[in-house]
C-alpha cells in the first residue's frame, strides 16, 4: 500500500514519471548496498530486539511524510529519504526474521516458511489493489500512510507480547559484540565462500530469482503482441502467476516431507523452464494463463526449499550475514535481468526471450546435478528428507 500511495503522491505533486519512478529506485538501492551490513547487525545483536526496533522506526518514518504534508514541508527529499531509510530497516527486519525462525519453528520449519511465503504472496496480490482503492477513497493519499504505520505498530505489539520461552535463549542472550563490523563482514563472506553447499544453493536461488525477474514485463508484452488481449488479460496473467506461487507455497512442506531438498529445488527449476518454453510457443490466451499458474507453482518450492535448507545448515551466528549477502546478490541480478530482457524484447519476440529464459533454467538444472550435488554435505544432501 505504501508504494502505491507514495508513487501517487509524488506523481500528483510533480507530474513527472521520472520522479515517481525514483520512488521505486530508492527501494532497490538500500537492498543492493545494505544487505551484508544488515546481516552483520542481525548476527551482532538480539534478533528479537532488532525486529522490534525495525517496526518502531518504520512506523515513525512513515508518519513523517503525512506530518510533513500537514506542516507544509512538501519536499521530495523527505519522501526519498524516508523510503531509503525505511527500506534499510525493512531489510533488517526481513533478515532477522529469516535468522530467528529456525529457533522458533523447530521441526515445523518447512511449514512455517511456507505459511510466511503464502502470507507474502497474498499481500503481493491484495496490497496493490487495496492501496489503489484506499488512495482513491481517502480525501488525501497520506491517510494510507497513517494506516500503514499502524500495521508496524501492530507487528511491534505482536512480537513484544510473545512469551519469552518462545524465543531462543541463545538469540536472546547474545554476548556484546567484541569484533569490529568489518571483521564480521569478512567472517560472513569467508563462511559463505568456503562452504560449497551453501554458496552453490545460494547461487541457485539467485539465478532462479533472476529468471523470474522479467516475467511480468514478458507477460505485458505478450498480452499486446502474442495474445491480442486487453489490459485485463495482463492482469489475469499476473494474478495466475501469483495464484501459482501461493499454491506452490502450500504444497512445498508436503513435497519436502516425501522428497529431498535437492530433488524439489532442481525439479522445480526444470518445471519452471519447461513452462517458459511452453509459454513461448502458445498463441492461446487461456492456455497461457494456465501456464503462468504452473510457472508460479514451480517457483515457490525452489525458494522455500533452499531457504529452509540454508536455515538448517548455517550456524545461528552466521545466518544473518549469509542471508544479507544473498539478498544483495538477488537485488543485483533481478533488475539486471529485467533491463536485459526489456532491451532484448525491443528487438526480438516474446517467443525468443521466453525460450532463452527457459534454456537458462534447463542449464541451471543440469549444473545442479553436475556441480551442486557433489558439494552437498552428507547430513544435508539429496538423500535427507526434511520432516514437516
Amino acid at each position: 500500500m505504501t508504494m502505491i500511495a507514495l508513487a501517487w503522491i509524488v506523481l500528483a505533486k510533480t507530474h513527472s514519471p521520472l520522479q515517481s519512478g525514483m520512488v521505486y529506485a530508492f527501494v532497490s538501492l538500500p537492498v543492493l548496498l545494505g544487505g551484508p551490513v544488515a546481516g552483520a547487525l542481525v548476527d551482532r545483536w538480539s534478533r528479537r530486539q532488532m525486529m522490534l526496533t525495525a517496526d518502531g522506526v518504520r512506523a515513525v518514518l512513515i508518519l513523517l511524510i503525512p506530518a510533513g504534508w500537514a506542516l507544509g514541508l512538501t519536499r521530495l527529499w523527505l519522501v526519498y529519504a524516508v523510503i531509503f531509510v525505511n527500506t534499510l530497516w525493512s531489510l533488517v527486519f526481513a533478515t532477522s526474521e529469516r535468522a530467528i525462525i529456525p529457533e522458533l519453528a523447530g521441526a515445523n520449519l518447512p511449514i512455517v516458511n511456507s505459511l510466511l511465503a503464502m502470507t507474502r504472496h497474498t499481500a503481493d496480490l491484495v496490497g496493490p489493489v487495496l492501496g489503489g482503492v484506499l488512495v482513491s477513497g481517502f480525501a488525501h493519499p497520506s491517510w494510507v500512510l497513517v494506516l500503514d504505520a499502524g500495521t508496524f505498530v501492530w507487528s511491534f505489539i505482536m512480537i513484544r507480547t510473545l512469551p519469552n520461552d518462545r524465543w531462543s535463549r541463545k538469540t536472546e542472550s547474545l554476548p556484546q559484540p567484541r569484533s569490529s563490523m568489518g571483521l564480521q563482514l569478512r567472517e560472513g563472506a569467508y563462511y559463505f565462500l568456503h562452504h560449497g553447499d551453501v554458496w552453490a544453493l545460494g547461487l541457485t536461488m539467485a539465478l532462479a530469482n533472476m529468471m523470474a525477474g522479467p516475467l511480468e514485463n514478458l507477460f505485458l508484452v505478450a498480452t499486446h503482441t502474442q495474445f491480442a488481449m486487453q489490459a485485463s488479460g495482463f492482469g489475469v496473467l499476473v494474478t495466475a502467476l501469483g495464484g501459482g506461487l501461493f499454491m506452490g507455497a502450500w504444497l512445498t512442506p508436503r513435497l519436502l516431507s516425501k522428497w529431498s531438498t535437492f530433488s524439489i529445488v532442481y525439479s522445480g527449476i526444470a518445471l519452471f523452464a519447461l513452462g517458459l518454453m511452453g509459454f513461448a510457443q502458445t498463441k492461446v490466451g487461456w492456455l497461457a494463463i494456465i501456464i503462468a499458474g504452473v510457472i508460479g507453482m514451480a517457483m515457490s518450492p525452489v525458494n522455500i526449499g533452499i531457504t529452509t535448507w540454508l536455515q538448517q545448515k548455517i550456524p545461528s551466528d552466521y545466518r544473518g550475514r549469509v542471508f544479507g549477502l544473498l539478498g544483495s546478490v538477488n537485488q543485483f541480478l533481478s533488475p539486471l535481468a529485467m533491463v536485459t530482457a526489456g532491451w532484448i524484447l525491443e528487438r526480438q519476440t516474446v517467443t525468443l526471450v521466453a525460450t532463452l529464459l527457459g534454456g537458462i533454467g534447463i542449464l541451471v538444472s543440469i549444473l545442479g546435478v553436475l556441480v551442486v550435488r557433489p558439494h552437498m554435505s552428507p547430513d544435508k544432501d539429496g538423500n535427507t528428507k526434511i520432516h514437516a
